[in-house]
C-alpha cells in the first residue's frame, strides 16, 4: 500500500510540470534573444563578399552562419585547433589566425567575452559594425583586410 502511495505522489509531481517543464521555459526565453542576435548578424554576413574568409568563435552563435548560408569551410574557428596538440597548438590555424587575424581572414566576427574578442582587442583592425541585442553579448564585425 505504501509503494502505491509513493508511486502516486511521484506521478502527480511529474504530471504537474509535464505540460510546461521549467527547463523548456528557460530555454525558450533564452533562445529568443540568441536567435534575434543571430538573425541580425546573418543579415550583415550575407552582404560580405562570397569568397571572403571569416574568423569567428562558433561555440555560441553558429546559427548566424547557417542563416546567412555561409559554409564552415570559409570560417576559421576553434575547430581548426588540432586537439592532439595539448594544451596549445601554436602552429594550428586557429591560434595563428587569432594572433594575426589580418594575415588569415578578411573579416573577424567577435562576441563580447569570446576568444576572438579577447585577441582582436590587441590588434588595430577597424570595426565595421557593432550589433546590440538585449540579453546577448555585443557582436562586432571587423574588416581584417587579409593579404591574399
Amino acid at each position: 500500500m505504501g509503494a502505491i502511495a509513493i508511486f502516486a505522489g511521484v506521478l502527480a509531481s511529474y504530471a504537474s510540470i509535464w505540460h510546461n517543464p521549467i527547463c523548456f521555459r528557460e530555454a525558450w526565453v533564452n533562445s529568443r534573444t540568441r536567435l534575434a542576435l543571430e538573425h541580425e548578424l546573418a543579415a550583415y554576413l550575407k552582404a560580405l563578399p562570397q569568397n571572403s574568409t571569416l574568423l569567428m568563435y562558433l561555440g555560441d552563435h553558429v546559427g548566424a552562419l547557417q542563416d546567412a548560408g555561409i559554409p564552415l569551410r570559409r570560417v576559421i574557428n576553434e575547430g581548426n585547433h588540432r586537439v592532439w596538440k595539448q594544451p596549445a597548438d601554436p602552429e594550428g590555424l586557429w591560434e595563428r589566425a587569432l594572433a594575426n587575424p589580418e594575415r588569415y581572414a578578411d573579416f573577424v566576427i567577435a562576441f563580447e567575452g569570446d576568444p576572438v574578442s579577447m585577441q582582436v582587442s590587441k590588434t588595430k583592425i577597424a570595426s565595421l559594425t557593432v550589433i546590440h541585442v538585449s540579453g546577448q553579448p555585443q557582436a562586432t564585425i571587423y574588416r581584417a583586410e587579409h593579404q591574399r
